[in-house]
């Protein structure tokens, strides 16, 4: 538990600082805005939504699906970076 809490608090912070230096004046309230509505929003269907699909796949499945999302979004952010 404190290293998952650890974990949490030291994204989030880095995000909204990542967010705030990327964005220029006039588009980082929004961006910001967004950022938190998209992360309250996956924080609130996603373990409903893998809850439900457990009794389908199997845990093990949900574990994969998730390694592979977190895979996906993790080339996504290297090839926006490298883009810039």
């Amino acid at each position: 538990i404190p290293l998952t809490a650890m974990t949490g608090g030291s994204n989030q912070s880095l995000s909204t600082a990542l967010v705030g230096d990327l964005s220029n004046e006039r588009q980082r309230g929004k961006r910001l805005g967004m950022l938190y509505t998209v992360g309250d929003l996956a924080s609130a269907v996603g373990p409903p939504l893998a809850y439900g699909i457990i009794s389908w796949v199997g845990l093990d499945v949900v574990y994969w699906l998730c390694a592979a999302l977190l895979g996906a979004m993790a080339l996504v952010s290297l090839r926006w970076t490298a883009a810039r």
